[in-house]
């Protein structure tokens, strides 16, 4: 697609969006949003309809990231638009920031997405998980939201309790009780209320799958039976050169058992994105019935991605390689072309501004950039943070584990399924710059631990990241990656904005190139 068609698509959006803010009705926004699905391994192998319905009726973007690969985090940029480190919800537990007093006070009564979409009039729908510690403090309903379903805790399939309009509600392991079927009767019953038809609203739908436990619902145990996670040259493979969580924590491969392990996980992750698939299918066909399909953005995407075995790393995510950071993005609506496939780059943090220009508003403090006018004003051409913090609890390690793990509190999720190859350490916090253009196409990592280990990789020539080639970078590259590095870890709002756009040293650019 030409760029200047484009930009007439995307000037007719906001001239539309215009009129409707005129008239007192903006577009209809649906977001489903699955939890830890990859893009690498899983994709859309499990979602012909999703991708027939949103991508093949809308548009795919094909570099969509997360900007931190685990849940709470991320999920706390989607609704924020703010990366971690604005946030402040550093990983999946209470002391972390995760569904926390300063979290509520800070972001969640004021700066979500619910929040501003509430204020311009929309009806709210959350159903599914929210945040991982959600519930500790009770079943509140967080602001902006109307019909609220928010599950208590982490993902489950069955037997979970459920917040239903702030009254908790248990349910058992019933086939009835499988919550992705749950949720998806709840979004029909708001569907079926008369205002749909007249006034705008807003519907979240996120989904368990394909979290663990990685339970299928009862009709689809069947399925995929003979099928084997893919096996690429990074599969299991002792790499050299990496941060000391990859290369130096045993075993350096994986047994057998465990592999067996990792295909049976990956079956059934599978599995229980068919149950997902129904949802878009149902949702789609309802809002055809209703007439409103035509006036409604659906976007679906996860909140991060997944490894199963590759280089040597059990199942989890945490990891900074683009297994753990690509995620699936599809979208569809008012304005979007049609069957097409886009390689810019979009990140999660962008949800929220887009989601806000549809409505006819803005938040001058978000970090993302509306996906709208992310197009219409640049080609292929970005530059974004990646950070994490290292997640560490003793009660997670396990006694029979070697005695390299007595340091307990050091170390996260060891235990004997896993081989007890620990899935974080502490001293695992990084920032990463990456940058995807036309020109060049890399991730540079800076880890925060005695060594100030560091990580580069050219992309273009080393897409499985088998090569950290951080040790011979020229020194000017080295100085402007860092230099570059530090002010996007300490940007805010429009500073990030505008860092997305900065110019870059590419890996092979010489020096006159400074």
């Amino acid at each position: 697609m030409s760029t200047v068609f484009l930009r007439i698509v995307i000037f007719s959006l906001t001239f539309l969006n215009s009129v409707l803010k005129i008239y007192g009705r903006p577009d209809n926004i649906i977001l489903i949003l699955t939890d830890d699905q990859d893009l690498v391994k899983t994709g859309f192998i499990s979602l012909p309809m999703t991708r027939y319905l949103i991508g093949e009726h809308g548009s795919t973007f094909t570099n969509a990231f997360a900007t931190t690969p685990v849940c709470c985090p991320s999920r706390s940029s989607i609704l924020t638009g703010r990366y971690l480190h604005n946030h402040g919800v550093l990983n999946n537990s209470l002391s972390g920031g995760c569904a926390s007093e300063a979290w509520t006070e800070n972001h969640e009564d004021n700066g979500t997405f619910a929040v501003h979409l509430k204020n311009r009039g929309y009806n709210t729908f959350y159903a599914g998980k929210y945040l991982n510690q959600y519930g500790k403090n009770g079943p509140a309903v967080p602001k902006g939201w109307d019909w609220w379903m928010g599950l208590e805790g982490n993902s489950r399939y069955q037997n979970y309790t459920l917040s239903v309009n702030g009254t908790w509600r248990d349910y058992a392991d019933r086939p009835d009780d499988y919550l992705t079927d749950v949720m998806a009767k709840s979004a029909l019953e708001f569907l079926n209320q008369g205002h749909v038809r007249s006034e705008p609203f807003l519907m979240v739908l996120a989904t368990p799958a394909a979290h663990d436990p990685f339970t299928p619902a009862e009709r689809y145990k069947d399925r995929f039976e003979h099928v084997r996670v893919p096996k690429g040259k990074d599969f299991n493979l002792h790499n050299q050169g990496k941060h000391w969580i990859v290369q130096n924590m045993p075993p350096h491969t994986l047994s057998d058992e465990t592999i067996s392990k990792i295909d049976d996980i990956y079956r059934n992750r599978l599995k229980t994105l068919l149950s997902v698939d129904e949802i878009v299918e149902k949702i789609v066909l309802k809002l055809e019935k209703l007439q409103i399909l035509e006036r409604t953005h659906l976007i679906f995407t996860s909140d991060h991605g997944y490894h199963l075995g590759q280089f040597a790393l059990p199942w989890d995510k945490r990891q900074p390689y683009e297994f753990d950071l690509r995620v699936p993005f599809v979208i569809r609506g008012p304005g979007i072309p049609k069957n097409q496939s886009f390689p810019f780059p979009v990140l999660l943090t962008d949800l929220a501004p887009t989601f806000l220009q549809i409505a006819g508003t803005k938040d001058d403090e978000a970090d993302g950039v509306s996906l709208f006018n992310l197009i219409e004003a640049e080609k292929l051409n970005r530059t974004f943070l990646i950070e994490f913090h290292g997640e560490a609890h003793s009660d997670s390690v396990s006694e029979n584990c070697p005695d390299v793990y007595r340091d307990r509190d050091q170390f996260f999720q060891c235990t004997l399924e896993n081989s007890c190859k620990c899935q974080d350490v502490r001293n695992n916090t990084y920032h990463c710059l990456r940058h995807l253009s036309d020109r060049c196409d890399f991730i540079f990592c800076h880890f925060e631990d005695d060594e100030d280990f560091e990580e580069f990789y050219d992309l273009r020539s080393d897409p499985l990241q088998l090569e950290n080639t951080a040790s011979v970078l020229p020194p000017h590259h080295l100085q402007f990656y860092r230099k570059s590095l530090h002010k996007l870890k300490n940007c805010k709002g429009r500073d990030c904005r505008e860092l997305r756009k900065m110019k870059v040293l590419c890996p092979l650019e010489t020096q006159k190139n400074k």
